[in-house]
C-alpha cells in the first residue's frame, strides 16, 4: 500500500513518531544514527533556469 492511502494513524505508527513530534532525546538519536536531513550534492545548473 502507498503511503498516501494510509490514515494519519498509520503514517505516525510507520515513522514511529506522534501528533506531538518527537522527543529532543529521539530527535537527537536519530540525527546521530541517519545525519542531517540534507539533500546529497550539488543541483546541476539548467538551461531552462537561465532565461
Amino acid at each position: 500500500m502507498h503511503d498516501y492511502n494510509l490514515n494519519e494513524e498509520e503514517i505516525l505508527k510507520k515513522v514511529d513518531s506522534s501528533l506531538n513530534g518527537l522527543t529532543e532525546k529521539e530527535a537527537l538519536k536519530r540525527l546521530s544514527k541517519d545525519g542531517e536531513n540534507k539533500l546529497k550534492g550539488q543541483r546541476k545548473n539548467q538551461i531552462c533556469l537561465n532565461f
